[in-house]
């Protein structure tokens, strides 16, 4: 995926035989994007344009079809796919504020136990969204809570984190 897009969501399923499918909205402000006609799904040969022929919304969850796009067989082709859009399509923030997908690649550091790994992936469909971090060959999620991230610098591709002592150990099951 390019500087010119952003991972809008995924295609989670299939749903039934006559080429619908199910997706995931991977951003806070679902009400944004409601009236969409299209996306581009990231594909071998990179972003490739599919249009809507439905699209329906719950919360962050989408029941959709594609226009040319009529069978199971079709639509197993594009399960696990990323949904992307382009980047001028993202909405205007705050200062201080930030995407979650600005986030992937950057090196988290704890206080206490130094560098970490860096960000692989996030969840945001949780009640609290979530960054997935490569520690040493073993996959760490972490909440993006206040008690836990004690400050986020884009520039410096940092995340500074303090997490309780044992955490780490808790997740990858030593004692």
């Amino acid at each position: 995926m390019g500087p010119d897009f952003f991972e809008f969501g995924r295609i989670q399923k299939t749903h039934g035989n006559f080429g619908f499918l199910k997706g995931i909205y991977l951003g806070r402000h679902p009400e944004q994007y409601q009236k969409l006609e299209s996306v581009f799904l990231q594909m071998e040969e990179g972003p490739v344009p599919f249009f809507f022929e439905e699209l329906k919304w719950q919360d962050n969850q989408l029941m959709l079809r594609f226009k040319d796009i009529n069978r199971v067989e079709q639509a197993s082709a594009l399960v696990g796919k990323s949904m992307l859009l382009p980047a001028d399509q993202l909405p205007e923030l705050e200062e201080d504020d930030f995407f979650l997908h600005d986030l992937l690649g950057k090196t988290v550091i704890d206080e206490q136990m130094g560098e970490l790994g860096k960000v692989m992936t996030y969840f945001d469909q949780t009640s609290q969204p979530m960054i997935e971090i490569d520690h040493k060959g073993d996959r760490l999620l972490i909440p993006l809570v206040d008690a836990y991230i004690k400050g986020i610098d884009l520039s410096k591709d940092e995340i500074v984190v303090n997490l309780p002592e044992g955490y780490i150990d808790s997740l990858i099951g030593k004692e």
